[in-house]
């Protein structure tokens, strides 16, 4: 799916965003629900949920306490928009608005019935829950940034325990209709196993109880009404209030920032046009809705750019930023793509079909296992490519397969290979090496 041009400019003022204390280049540190909620502010509004359950204390814990933890482990500090950028909003805004749906219930009928409590507040505080895979990646890294996996919280569940840190990325992840879809499947995750059991076996419940969570009106039964009045209570509460989110946990910087500049750069390079696209002998090249890189090319106009000098550095950290394959592997023969692509100048200026085709027969026959694809996730947009045909092949703002090519595999090698073959690397011309893809675009 192509992201808006809106959806672009949203990206670049999260990624600048220094007024809520992170960016882009923020790593945020992955901490259980007890820290996340160990703040005083926090405290009082657990305690003013426990005291609207009319339940003892041994069954509060059992359904509510543990759904509320099973929740805060999920979410984290992450910010529940990208366009307001607070920290730790889904979290705070999850909790207010069950809050005020038990309030509303209990108010207005006599506090008898506790299931239609639980529906209601179980629903309040996951309606929004999917927002952690939506429009958004999050990279699990160490300490110093380095990337680890992509997370993929609707399977694996919490972060904790899986990562030390982790990053977002405005890219990927689902669309806001399938975030919707999909918002059940994760309460069936969440949900304490009691819990739902006590729906599960009313079946009209349940019903009400799935269509609140995926926001549909006419199944939803007379509990819709309390949930409209709980979000609007909640607007009303971040209008007026001024909404500090002690969240306690402190973020970090990671250690890769030429790699996070020049992600910047490139995209903004690409978007603002001072960066060419598909010329004959161009260092970015769309083939076949794929994205190409040349090294040191790219890398090293970005590297004179900053007057550096060493493109290598900022390859280096650009790949740790984890622009990875999260697919298979591919084998590729250096030699067969440089003949292929790159010998003379009339080869690089055939059709970009004949070239495409290349691409695929080298990967068929290639002999270096170069391991883990790098792609690009940051970069690709209706704001960056235009719908339209070029040299010989149609591509479209939507790109779904991004691949990242590099001079040769010797970085992607063993170590015991890769450090024979950079023996001879510094003579190595500008070639195109490609990857796979990384299903990291969407």
């Amino acid at each position: 799916m192509a992201k808006s041009k809106l959806f672009i400019e949203e990206e670049k003022k999260f990624r600048r965003s220094k007024k809520l204390g992170f960016d882009m280049k923020s790593l945020f540190p992955v901490v259980p629900a007890s820290k996340l909620l160990s703040s005083i502010q926090h405290q009082k509004l657990l305690s003013d949920i426990e005291s609207r359950v009319n339940l003892p204390k041994k069954y509060y814990r059992i359904l509510y306490e543990k759904l509320i933890f099973n929740f805060v482990d999920l979410v984290q500090s992450f910010p529940a928009s990208l366009k307001t950028l607070r920290w730790g909003s889904l979290l705070e805004e999850g909790l207010r608005r069950a809050l005020f749906a038990l309030q509303i219930q209990q108010e207005e009928g006599d506090g008898s019935n506790l299931l239609d409590d639980y529906v209601l507040f179980s629903a309040a505080l996951l309606f929004d829950v999917a927002i952690v895979s939506e429009n958004r990646s999050v990279i699990m890294t160490d300490k110093k940034g380095v990337f680890l996996k992509k997370w993929l919280p609707l399977y694996e569940g919490a972060l904790v325990n899986k990562a030390g840190y982790c990053r977002i990325r405005c890219n990927g992840g689902y669309s806001p209709a399938l975030s919707r879809r999909i918002t059940p499947l994760y309460a069936f995750n969440l949900l304490p196993k009691p819990g739902l059991k006590w729906i599960a076996e009313r079946p009209q419940i349940l019903n009400n109880w799935l269509a609140l969570l995926s926001d549909d009106y006419a199944e939803s039964g007379g509990y819709r009404r309390i949930l409209n009045r709980a979000q609007e209570l909640l607007e009303d509460f971040i209008a007026n209030e001024n909404y500090e989110l002690p969240v306690e946990v402190e973020l970090v910087e990671s250690d890769f920032e030429l790699g996070d500049e020049f992600s910047e750069w490139l995209s903004d390079g690409i978007e603002n046009g001072d960066i060419s696209v598909n010329d004959p002998n161009g260092k970015i090249q769309i083939i076949d809705g794929q994205l190409f890189l040349t090294t040191p090319g790219v890398f090293q106009e970005f590297a004179d750019y900053k007057q550096l000098g060493d493109w290598q550095t900022v390859y280096e950290q650009f790949r740790n930023l984890g622009y990875e394959s999260l697919n298979e592997d591919y084998i590729l023969q250096q030699n067969s793509i440089r003949e292929s692509f790159i010998q003379n100048d009339s080869k690089a200026k055939e059709d970009n079909t004949t070239l495409f085709n290349r691409k695929k027969d080298v990967v068929n026959k290639g002999i270096a296992n170069v391991g883990r694809a790098a792609a690009l996730g940051t970069f690709i947009g209706s704001a960056i490519i235009k719908e339209g045909s070029g040299s010989g092949i149609s591509y479209t703002s939507g790109i779904s397969n991004s691949v990242l090519l590099t001079p040769d595999a010797t970085s992607w090698l063993a170590p015991a290979q890769a450090q024979s073959a950079n023996t001879q690397q510094s003579n190595t011309p500008e070639a195109y090496t490609s990857f796979s893809n990384s299903g990291m675009i969407s």
